[in-house]
């Protein structure tokens, strides 16, 4: 079984399950903003997910509560990230490298938008007729030295890896008091002691 979640950045507040079943390499999810609504009338409040699964080569849709599940585009390759624009969806495609589009609503009129673009990823779309929408971190950084991040109930502060947040839970440590320190051909990198995430930086 696999699902989706609507979370945070950091992982908390974790709140709705978007899909249960039938999801085995699920990759790109876009929510439809509401400035957009113009995509469903399914009712209100109930903004659509689109979802690519590489697995069963289609993207779908579906609520955010999971209901109303329908497939949009089918087959489709190796799907990867996904974003909305006006009547359009666009997607990655590793196996094609390629961007595609397709009508958001009824999957069709599926065209390439550009090929042979090997390791491609996500993709966003970038409209700046559209107002921006307020960020609680977009003032001062909320008042943080280092990560701010958004998240349903308004922000956190976050160190970058291996480095910890002093007691005023505004402000990062400049740097490990303890770390290893480590040489490989072409590089000198450190694993922080401090906390527990022994990634080298």
């Amino acid at each position: 079984m696999r699902w989706g979640l609507r979370t945070g950045q950091t992982g908390e507040e974790c709140q709705v399950r978007v899909v249960r079943n039938g999801w085995f390499r699920p990759h790109g999810a876009h929510q439809q903003q509401p400035r957009m609504a113009q995509w469903t009338d399914r009712g209100q409040g109930q903004l659509p997910t689109a979802m690519a699964n590489a697995h069963t080569k289609r993207i779908e849709a579906a609520d955010l509560n999971g209901a109303d599940r329908h497939t949009l585009v089918s087959p489709v390759q190796h799907p990867y990230g996904l974003t909305l624009l006006d009547s359009y969806i666009y997607w990655t495609d590793w196996q094609t490298r390629s961007i595609h589009r397709a009508n958001k609503d009824t999957g069709s009129n599926v065209i390439f938008v550009r090929s042979n673009l090997p390791g491609l990823r996500d993709i966003q779309v970038v409209d700046w007729t559209q107002p921006l929408g307020f960020n609680n971190c977009g003032l001062r950084n909320g008042g943080y030295s280092h990560l701010c991040l958004p998240q349903p109930s308004g922000f956190s502060c976050a160190c970058p890896t291996g480095i910890q947040l002093k007691g005023d839970g505004k402000t990062c440590d400049p740097s490990p008091e303890t770390y290893l320190l480590f040489s490989s051909r072409g590089s000198i990198r450190h694993i922080s002691l401090d906390t527990s995430d022994n990634t080298d930086s």
